[in-house]
């Protein structure tokens, strides 16, 4: 009978063991975009971007999988991510820990530990043939994707206090661009974070507001604005998008 980490690597990736392995090598590979990220005091999640390299890389989709580790080198959760065809970069959020947030010097790391593309992923709602949608599932690789070793690990670093401190500070969003997809069956709401860097005296106010781009407001999002109060002391707030349903000749 297999072990379980045999059943856990078969359920989560579908690789094939033995002789008549359908795996190959191909040009393609992954690794984090930046060997460190440095996160203000009180920050709760760390937004890291792996990215896609080689020939294939805007046209495969890739399915990785990441160990999150203390300073010490122990596992302390898996995240998964996948970089869709099409793009060369995918994002995935790590929480911080309301006391490693408070710390300043404090730093982990994650890994990239497996990776593959993918033809037909199903979602699993655990490392078995269980779909999360009721049905059976499993992923479906292609081909084993290379792990860039000079790109394999991110160290994520709580910064020390800023030298002068003392001001309001400036407000911006903690990442530049986010994507989402829209459901063709309910409302989704997008969270985008605010961050208050330099400084975090005294109350601070934004105002902001939605503008269409490609997507067309009223119907693909709803249109809002506000403002933002961040009270004496606080880093960061949320401003929240809501994404419309599609309907099914829109998807």
């Amino acid at each position: 009978s297999k072990s379980w980490a045999q059943r856990r690597a078969q359920a989560t990736f579908g690789v094939k063991r033995g002789r008549n392995s359908q795996q190959v090598e191909t040009d393609l590979s992954v690794g984090f975009l930046s060997s460190s990220y440095h996160l203000d005091l009180g920050s709760t999640e760390a937004v890291i971007v792996v990215q896609k390299y080689g020939a294939l890389a805007t046209k495969t989709s890739v399915f990785a999988e990441c160990n999150v580790r203390d300073a010490g080198g122990k596992a302390t959760t898996t995240m998964q991510v996948e970089l869709l065809a099409g793009a060369s970069f995918g994002q995935f959020c790590v929480p911080v820990t309301k006391e490693a947030s408070q710390v300043a010097g404090e730093a982990f790391y994650v890994e990239l530990v497996h990776a593959v593309t993918v033809k037909e992923r199903v979602w699993t709602s655990s490392f078995n043939s269980v779909s999360s949608l009721g049905g059976p599932g499993r992923d479906k690789p292609a081909a084993r994707v290379n792990i860039e070793q000079d790109k394999s690990k991110t160290v994520i670093h709580i910064k020390k206090p800023s030298q002068s401190p003392e001001g309001p500070g400036q407000i911006r969003f903690e990442v530049g661009e986010v994507s989402q997809m829209a459901s063709s069956s309910e409302e989704t709401v997008l969270k985008l974070r605010l961050v208050r860097v330099g400084g975090a005296q005294g109350e601070l106010k934004c105002e902001y507001a939605t503008t269409a781009d490609s997507a067309t407001a009223d119907r693909d999002f709803e249109s809002a604005s506000g403002v933002v109060v961040f009270p004496n002391g606080a880093i960061d707030q949320t401003i929240d998008v809501k994404l419309l349903k599609r309907a099914a000749w829109q998807c």
